[in-house]
């Protein structure tokens, strides 16, 4: 008996995909919101703005202003302005006043054992708009295109700290993130339930440095003026407890660091660094040295806790602290032409281009870096030779002094955001 061929199916099918919509509802109402069609999502994850961002909840419509940022939450810039349009449905009845609400804060929590231990959140911002109002405005809100204009503030409410940008880091058993949200609100009369819409807000502020700083580190033959525009650290040598040997401070090489002053530098660049050894007794010590010098640029970031678990109370632990290497630097030059001086020049890289920036919170969050620099002799020198190790703090920028005058003319007075900020919270950006 012949057989017959089973009927061939495709592998592939096409599965309908849901709509993006937000984390969850509002604080009174119920309400979702759902990205506009004019918008494309890459696979990459990106958004290709071809119209603009459109959020709805059934009654209440909101459309925000073209995104340029390719970022699938409308992104704005240092001191930017939200705007777009609110439009209420003709169901919607009983309108007593209609709001929009730019809210920023910092929602922090710890885990013990796998159960939340604590969480408690931070106001950072909260600036209310009145787009209608029974009280002062004549006429319907309903079908008519309610304009807002909502410019985002420099400082946290009260305080003179800049706002910090949208982020979230994780250490191990903490987690604290950085939102911004604005929110629509409906009031309606009597015991009607209002109506809520709330819609995420990314905030990438750029900074800058103050000063301008020297690409490398100038000759000590250069003029008074140009040294002046450096800055030496000391390295004072560290023995062990165990085994403290008996030298002669003479023979004990003294080592010196140079940066570029003020420490202060724009993040993807190089940063010049000029390491001296000294020891003209004991030129050798230089080079027993040479092979183990580590100098690296570290993101460090502090959350503050509140004192809710009893396990974190009785430790007396009440901030949370990561390092995070980002860079190694790399020995450009070895200049050894005077006797017992060794002079070592390195480049470390200032973290990814447009990704790092210092920034902090009082008693919340603080985000800094240093350089740390750390030289262990040899094994067979140990009980003869120190260690030296030190930690200088520095500050890190997105972009590069002198440069916002010209990204503002070029973007006609429109504010970039520090898109290289978005990639290290892309998690929370594209979730």
């Amino acid at each position: 008996m012949d057989l017959v061929p089973l009927p061939a199916y495709s592998e592939s099918t096409s599965v309908p995909c849901a709509p993006p919509y937000t984390e969850g509802p509002g604080d009174d109402a119920p309400s979702t919101s759902r990205l506009g069609r004019g918008h494309t999502v890459a696979q990459d994850g990106n958004v290709s703005a071809t119209a603009d961002f459109t959020y709805d909840s059934g009654l209440v419509h909101v459309r925000l202003d073209r995104s340029r940022w390719r970022l699938s939450t409308p992104a704005y810039g240092f001191n930017g302005t939200i705007e777009g349009i609110v439009r209420l449905d003709p169901k919607m009845t009983c309108a007593m006043k209609v709001s929009a609400t730019l809210r920023g804060k910092i929602k922090t929590s710890t885990i013990e054992r796998g159960v939340t231990a604590s969480a408690f959140s931070i106001c950072l911002l909260s600036k209310e708009t009145i787009l209608w109002s029974s009280a002062s405005c004549t006429g319907s809100p309903l079908g008519r295109d309610l304009a807002f204009s909502i410019p985002i503030p420099t400082y946290i409410d009260g305080g003179t700290s800049p706002l910090p940008p949208t982020a979230r880091f994780s250490h191990p058993g903490v987690s604290c993130e950085i939102i911004y949200s604005l929110k629509i609100r409906v009031s309606r009369k009597g015991f009607r339930l209002c109506k809520t819409l709330r819609i995420p807000i990314t905030y990438l502020p750029k900074s800058r440095p103050t000063f301008h700083t020297l690409a490398e580190i100038p000759s000590p033959s250069y003029s008074s003026d140009e040294m002046d525009s450096v800055t030496r650290f000391n390295i004072s040598p560290s023995w062990p407890r165990s085994r403290r040997a008996i030298v002669p401070e003479e023979l004990l090489p003294s080592l010196t660091v140079t940066l570029p002053s003020p420490l202060c530098y724009t993040a993807g660049e190089g940063i010049p660094v000029l390491l001296t050894m000294t020891c003209r007794h004991a030129p050798m010590h230089n080079k027993l040295l040479l092979p183990n010098i580590d100098i690296q640029l570290v993101r460090q970031t502090m959350i503050w806790l509140k004192g809710g678990s009893s396990r974190l109370s009785g430790l007396g632990q009440y901030v949370s602290i990561r390092d995070t290497s980002l860079s190694r630097a790399t020995l450009c030059h070895l200049d050894e032409g005077d006797e017992g001086v060794s002079q070592l020049h390195y480049r470390l890289n200032a973290g990814k281009c447009g990704g790092e920036s210092s920034w902090a919170v009082s008693k919340a969050i603080y985000v800094s870096y240093y350089i740390e620099v750390n030289i262990k002799p040899p094994e067979v020198a140990s009980k003869y030779l120190p260690s030296y190790r030190r930690n200088i703090a520095v500050q890190l920028t997105t972009d590069h002094w002198g440069t916002q005058d010209t990204e503002m003319l070029a973007m006609d007075g429109l504010p970039v955001p520090a898109l290289g900020l978005a990639h290290e919270g892309r998690e929370t950006l594209l979730r």
